[in-house]
């Protein structure tokens, strides 16, 4: 079995263990945060390999690493030189362990942008930390006992939840406190950490609950949903939904055993159906249409990507023509490929653009709204260094790009510079976008990859702005 077979089936906390350890956004007052004006994206195919010269070489063969003369300290910024978008180094991590828990989920991210969460060190803790200076806002927030089942508010910025129990609660930037927002009567399980498990209007969340998966319709007597600083706690329990808006709220009918593996459960952000990645393998992505008037969900689900190889590595876009996708690559085609499977319709899978042969991994974030909402981002990865590295280069290698889900166009934002990046999990950039598609996360070890960071993993948080609009 090669190793990026071995990596799919391996969580996230387990790898870290080895390791030694619809309301709209412009009514809510968000508005997409860039730094300066993004020049407009690279959309060719063709092969840019990065610079071993000059100001940011790649490093090795280059000396350009973390604590090295003219390195990025923390906060600061550079401009790609292949694809000139602006790129913030947000953590000072080096030379210690990375973060485990970033992924494909937007959740990740506050609803404006200006915050996300970091797991900075082997000890399982999670911070809050401003995405342009890096500064801790609030540390060690709780956030529940299963890797990465947490998530901000889409639409709230200072609201966060996690599971404790049988509550699902909000904690509240602001003041460093938190609320109950559901006693389910019933202990809230793990979803695998993963990908989004509240649709983008915040109504809708998926959750275990005692092991069965259900979908509850957070909506109060008066209309407000969770993140509102006005939300009245619906009455404890697994009391029904029933169809209408105020007063209605409840779990949805219907339900599924949760059977995770390697793999994880999650939510479109369209609110149009659930989606497993991983039962009874991680080429498997089952699909759970929801009803939203009737608020049901139907069972059993139906696997929908027969032909997918990508062992879990994909995230579900819901796009402008109204269905949601799962994206993911599937290799041996005789190169890579970007894939999109119809969630919604179901049919065969449809390619949008090869990348290449000289892949280890990849990972992929969707876009859930604004004018990026039918692409989504991929980063791939290969476990090479230095000369070695640089002589596998090909189209989209070592890169962090944009793809439309409909028409198959790239958007080609930046070289992300780890490198032996499936040698380690926190060696793999692990892109998450945040809801807006204003700006991309991604972990680097930015060739920091001998000495004690080989030992413990070494990587920091970093972000690349996305260009204004495609």
């Amino acid at each position: 079995m090669d190793f990026r077979t071995i990596m799919r089936h391996i969580h996230r906390r387990n790898f870290l263990k080895g390791l030694g350890a619809g309301l709209g956004a412009a009514a809510l007052g968000i508005r997409p945060r860039h730094a300066q004006a993004c020049p407009a994206c690279l959309t060719d195919q063709g092969n840019h390999p990065p610079p071993t010269t000059g100001s940011y070489p790649y490093s090795p063969p280059g000396s350009w690493v973390p604590g090295s003369q003219g390195f990025p300290a923390q906060g600061g910024t550079y401009a790609d030189p292949v694809f000139g978008q602006t790129i913030r180094r947000v953590t000072n991590v080096y030379p210690n362990v990375g973060d485990s828990d970033l992924y494909a989920k937007n959740g990740f991210w506050n609803a404006d942008g200006t915050r996300i969460t970091h797991d900075p060190d082997a000890s399982g803790a999670v911070d809050i930390v401003d995405t342009t200076t890096g500064v801790v806002v609030r540390g060690n927030v709780p956030h529940g006992s299963t890797a990465g089942d947490y998530s901000f508010d889409p639409n709230f910025p200072d609201a966060f939840y996690y599971f404790s129990g049988n509550t699902l609660n909000k904690y509240l930037l602001s003041t460093g406190t938190s609320v109950t927002v559901k006693d389910f009567q019933t202990p809230l399980g793990a979803l695998g950490g993963s990908v989004d498990f509240i649709d983008i209007s915040g109504r809708h969340f998926v959750l275990n609950l005692g092991g069965t998966a259900r979908v509850w319709d957070a909506i109060d007597v008066s209309g407000r949903l969770p993140g509102d600083p006005a939300y009245v706690p619906q009455a404890a329990g697994l009391g029904l939904a029933t169809p209408g808006d105020a007063g209605h709220g409840g779990l949805f009918s219907g339900s599924f055993v949760v059977s995770l593996g390697g793999g994880y459960v999650g939510i479109t952000p369209s609110g149009g159906g659930v989606f497993t990645v991983g039962d009874p393998n991680g080429n498997t992505v089952k699909w759970y249409a929801l009803d939203l008037t009737s608020k049901s969900m139907s069972t059993p689900g139906v696997n929908r990507t027969p032909d997918f190889n990508g062992g879990d590595h994909g995230d579900v876009v819901s796009a402008s023509d109204g269905n949601s996708y799962f994206i993911g690559i599937n290799s041996g085609m005789p190169d890579w490929a970007v894939m999109r499977w119809n969630l919604t319709q179901g049919g065969a899978s449809t390619v949008l653009v090869h990348v290449g042969s000289n892949n280890g991994d990849e990972h992929l974030s969707g876009i859930p709204r604004g004018v990026w909402r039918d692409w989504i981002v991929v980063d791939l990865e290969t476990n090479a260094s230095g000369n070695a590295d640089l002589a596998l280069w090909e189209p989209f290698h070592q890169e962090i790009f944009a793809v439309n889900v409909l028409t198959g166009a790239v958007c080609r934002l930046a070289h992300h510079r780890s490198q032996n990046a499936t040698a380690l999990y926190t060696w793999m950039p692990r892109v998450s976008v945040n809801w807006d598609g204003t700006k991309v996360a991604y972990l680097s070890n930015y060739g920091a990859i001998t000495g004690s960071p080989l030992t413990n993993g070494y990587s920091d948080l970093w972000t690349v702005d996305v260009p204004a609009s495609p």
